[in-house]
């Protein structure tokens, strides 16, 4: 079994360059025929004192308002650090929409937020935007 055939790999956003407060916004996943997200960034800065560097994750109603869920964050504890939230069996009832938001208090720069999507009823189309598969491969010389 090799992971590119059994899960999809999504960027939702760009890296932030700027060390400012600006938080970071992901787009839409649509977790339908998959059992699970794994969101997952770089923050550069720890969180201050007072402040809170994080990734929160929300769920998408019918209606279109965005709703965080319950304990789907996750901190930045020292600089330099990735977070990461696992969202197993989200409720479709709730909707079938995650997004993730790097919500960014003490100034820090930001990596690419991705959302890798996993045990899928059905085999994704795609595994990312571009796919090298090396089976087996011998050192190079």
């Amino acid at each position: 079994m090799n992971l590119s055939n059994e899960v999809k790999l999504q960027r939702c956003a760009a890296y932030k360059d700027t060390e400012d407060t600006t938080d970071v916004t992901g787009s839409d996943v649509n977790f339908s025929n998959y059992d699970g997200v794994l969101f997952f960034a770089y923050i550069a800065t720890k969180t201050a004192t007072t402040n809170k560097n994080q990734l929160v994750i929300y769920q998408k109603d019918d209606e279109g308002s965005y709703t965080a869920l319950d304990g789907a964050t996750a901190e930045c504890t020292v600089d330099a650090q990735v977070v990461a939230v696992d969202v197993y069996r989200p409720l479709e009832a709730q909707g079938s929409v995650l997004r993730a938001v790097l919500d960014i208090d003490t100034a820090s720069k930001t990596g690419d937020l991705y959302a890798l999507l996993y045990n899928g009823r059905i085999k994704p189309e795609d595994f990312a935007d571009v796919v090298t598969l090396a089976i087996s491969p011998e050192v190079s010389e």
